[in-house]
């Protein structure tokens, strides 16, 4: 049994500036009040949590190979 390829359906080329041409770039606004913050004591009792589980793992193989 063959299976054919079927052609691949082309997009419309998106119109580019030529050399030389002038291209403005748009700047969003950068809102100027104070920005939200991420992370703080969630993510530190998160870390602090994973560091004694860790802790808690080496214990425990240290104990098993005894």
């Amino acid at each position: 049994m063959t299976i054919e390829d079927e052609a691949i359906p082309l997009a419309a080329q998106p119109l580019l500036p030529q050399a030389g041409d002038l291209v403005t770039i748009e700047d969003e606004m950068i809102p100027l009040g104070k920005l939200p913050v991420s992370g703080g004591q969630a993510a530190e009792a998160a870390c602090g949590l994973g560091i004694l589980a860790l802790a808690a793992g080496v214990l425990v193989l240290r104990q098993s190979r005894k």
